[in-house]
């Protein structure tokens, strides 16, 4: 079940990125698609398996230097 939540979880937070990131970018009126790309791209490259991956990945980082 907990992996059920948790692979809902990232779609959920991957769904939130693409929809409102071209929202957040609209201050960069005239470069937002290419910074939009251009962070897809980065995301593509550096995070392979995700936001929510990441995450995990950093408080696990986190928790191990810390104690």
């Amino acid at each position: 079940m907990e992996e059920l939540i948790a692979l809902c979880n990232r779609y959920l937070v991957g769904a939130a990125a693409v929809v409102f990131l071209p929202e957040y970018l609209r201050i960069a009126d005239t470069y937002r698609l290419i910074a939009y790309g251009l962070v897809l791209v980065l995301a593509t490259i550096f995070m392979p398996r995700g936001i929510v991956e990441l995450a995990g990945r950093l408080r696990r980082r986190r928790g191990a230097a810390g104690g």
